[in-house]
């Protein structure tokens, strides 16, 4: 019975350490920037600079605000390895505006909690000294404290999706632009109107706006490429700044891009189409063939006992 009370606990603490963390992410979602109808149309120019924005107005959260203020005092505690990651993870999420600072002080902030609540559930286990209440003690504060990593990690993953997902239109776009004349800002400019709001419109405004803050366009694609960290956008920029430096189209080269990444996502869907029998197999093993069973064998079971 105490085994059980004790897994019963860690699961009451996972459980509301989820929703707390859920709670953040809604958060985290609110502080997306917002840009209304009369803004886009105002003027190309209002339209450019909200295009390539990249910071937003996030001290109005509270979230912000709070890890702001208790975030300040912990910098210096931040080892600059430290500081190097948390700042990657946040640039890859997405969340510009957030600093390696904030993200220090939620880690604290969670792990104190589900260390907290982990020794209210198992007060009376520490007391006696069970080696199985520490472990169990320890195991919620590190989940606590790999959490807001965790949810970074998971948001970057998402982004990349929605480049992946966006990557061929995109590159359509910009490969009609250059066939008609324009140079490769005006195409991927061009080529952003037209895309939704979302991470490949985030990334390539950013290097858009890098370009016009005066560096190179090589340096530029590179920065992109180390901030997505995906194997088609590394592979698309190669080939454009040897493209470039050699003198080639670089239309034909972003249209032939276009073309692979297309046909990559076609393979992908057959994938996941022929992964999906394999993935029901387990729910008709164990919801419906006994249901099944059950109906067909009721019969012959009533007729071989003779039930009535």
């Amino acid at each position: 019975m105490v085994y059980v009370g004790i897994c019963c606990a860690v699961l009451a603490t996972i459980l509301l350490t989820y929703s707390l963390v859920m709670l953040v992410a809604r958060l985290f979602q609110a502080s997306a920037p917002f840009s209304s109808p009369k803004e886009k149309n105002a003027s190309v120019h209002s339209d450019l600079l909200n295009a390539t924005s990249l910071h937003t107005d996030n001290k109005h959260h509270i979230l912000w605000r709070v890890s702001n203020v208790f975030g300040k005092p912990l910098r210096s505690f931040v080892t600059w390895g430290q500081r190097r990651r948390l700042s990657n993870l946040l640039t890859r999420a997405g969340l510009l505006d957030w600093s390696f600072a904030q993200v220090y002080f939620l880690q604290w902030f969670f792990f104190c909690v589900c260390l907290a609540l982990a020794m209210g559930w198992l007060f009376s286990s520490l007391i006696s000294l069970r080696v199985s209440a520490w472990i169990v003690l320890l195991t919620c504060a590190g989940f606590g404290w790999w959490m807001p990593l965790l949810w970074l990690r998971r948001r970057h993953q998402l982004r990349l999706r929605s480049v992946s997902r966006q990557l061929p239109f995109f590159l359509d776009m910009v490969g009609l632009g250059l066939d008609a004349g324009l140079n490769l800002q005006a195409s991927v400019h061009l080529a952003l109107e037209h895309v939704g709001q979302g991470a490949l419109h985030q990334e390539w405004s950013k290097m858009l706006a890098d370009m016009r803050a005066g560096q190179s366009r090589a340096q530029a694609l590179r920065q992109l490429s180390q901030r997505l960290q995906l194997p088609s956008i590394r592979q698309l920029i190669s080939s454009l700044i040897q493209g470039e430096a050699m003198g080639f189209s670089l239309g034909r080269i972003i249209q032939i891009y276009a073309d692979q990444q297309r046909a990559e996502r076609l393979m992908q869907a057959e994938k996941q189409a022929l992964q999906a029998p394999v993935k029901m197999l387990f729910p008709m093993a164990l919801c419906i063939f006994p249901c099944t069973f059950i109906v067909l064998g009721f019969p012959v079971v009533v007729q071989l006992l003779d039930l009535k």
